[in-house]
């Protein structure tokens, strides 16, 4: 039974330089969330939306895991069972650990 439950968001990515979407500066600044994040995105408006993920894509070859994923993933391989980690992130930087 998972004893430790560990949530995170954009926010632990930061640290690594990858954009977040709602801090100043964030993507939401310069895309618009309806337009690009939607059920019909891609049926709408295809070439702004390929662009959107693109851009994410590329940005993450450059990125490498920091302090609190490297941690984060150490803890949950020694403690297996005991520790639940969920995250809104797609950017695999917890399992590049």
């Amino acid at each position: 039974m998972t004893k430790v439950l560990i949530l995170s968001g954009a926010g632990i990515s930061a640290e690594s330089g990858i954009s977040t979407f709602r801090d100043s500066g964030g993507l939401w600044e310069e895309y618009d969330v309806s337009v690009v994040c939607n059920h019909d995105s891609m049926q709408k408006h295809e070439a702004l939306t390929v662009e959107f993920y693109d851009k994410r894509r590329e940005e993450l070859e450059s990125k490498e895991p920091n302090y609190a994923h490297k941690r984060v993933a150490e803890l949950k391989n020694m403690y297996k069972k005991e520790i639940a980690v969920i995250t809104q992130n797609v950017d695999n930087l917890f399992e590049r650990h």
